[in-house]
């Protein structure tokens, strides 16, 4: 794989998880 594919889908990952971070912390609340 190259450098770019690879940090695309570290960004798609970290933004999936920013999402259900955000949810969870609304839930929370």
């Amino acid at each position: 794989m190259s450098f770019e594919t690879v940090f695309i889908a570290i960004g798609l990952i970290y933004i999936a998880a920013s999402l259900v971070a955000y949810r969870l912390l609304l839930r929370g609340r």
